[in-house]
């Protein structure tokens, strides 16, 4: 009897410490100043906040491991709406847009409250190198709110506007974008272009600077008084006279 109590307290502990989905306590609690609330190794992630009067902003700094290193601010009046006692989403999403003449990559963001954009549909962070991978979002709050990093329970969440697709995708629509192999297909087939019309050029200018030999005349022996010479023009060829 004892160690069927010990095992319902100890799954009991374990459900709060992993923070249930029931829950509607928040993990980090900002008062009157700022606060760092996380850093996120991933480039799309998603936590839940509740912002309450006296909330400033949000910073959202982006880190790449070569150049990129840029802090992205919302204020208060970025956000759709407030609500001192509703938990709402926030989705932020990077992409990448390669700039095929710079070789290099444009950083795009997305923050979605709510399944709500705000901004822009696509936020411009920077631009990155080539080979540049990404390194970390460093999310910081300033002034009143409340954050969570595991979804809350359904009677403390603040309701999606109708038509609104399902948590996680963002509602930016993707533009195409040209991927490494697409790019280099590209550059290889632009290349041998290139050489081939140079090629061509060479052999046009060899052949206007080196003429070839005049064709020795050709004569008819019952006409020995008549001559006939024949001599190359570059332009027009063999000329007779």
């Amino acid at each position: 009897m004892q160690s069927s109590l010990l095992l319902v307290f100890f799954a009991l502990s374990l459900k709060g410490v992993s923070g249930d989905k029931g829950s509607c306590d928040a993990d980090v609690t900002v008062g009157s100043g700022s606060q760092f609330i996380k850093e996120f190794k991933e480039d799309e992630f998603q936590i839940y906040c509740k912002l309450h009067e006296g909330f400033q902003s949000l910073e959202l700094k982006v880190e790449g491991d070569e150049r990129v290193n840029k802090a992205l601010n919302f204020t208060a009046e970025d956000f759709s709406s407030t609500n001192d006692s509703m938990w709402q989403s926030l989705d932020v999403k990077i992409e990448y847009n390669y700039l095929f003449f710079n070789v290099a990559y444009n950083w795009l963001l997305t923050v979605s409250v709510n399944q709500i954009i705000i901004k822009k549909p696509r936020y411009y962070i920077d631009w990155g190198y080539f080979y540049e991978g990404f390194k970390s979002v460093r999310v910081t709050a300033y002034g009143r709110s409340d954050w969570r990093f595991t979804e809350p329970g359904g009677n403390c969440t603040f309701p999606k506007p109708a038509g609104s697709p399902s948590e996680g995708n963002s509602t930016a629509t993707s533009e195409p974008q040209l991927t490494a192999s697409t790019v280099w297909i590209l550059v290889s087939v632009l290349g041998v272009t290139v050489i081939m019309a140079a090629l061509g050029i060479a052999v046009l200018v060899y052949r206007f600077k080196h003429p070839r030999a005049a064709v020795p005349p050709q004569t008819d022996p019952g006409a020995a008084s008549s001559r006939t010479v024949s001599t190359e023009n570059p332009i027009y060829g063999y000329v007779r006279y």
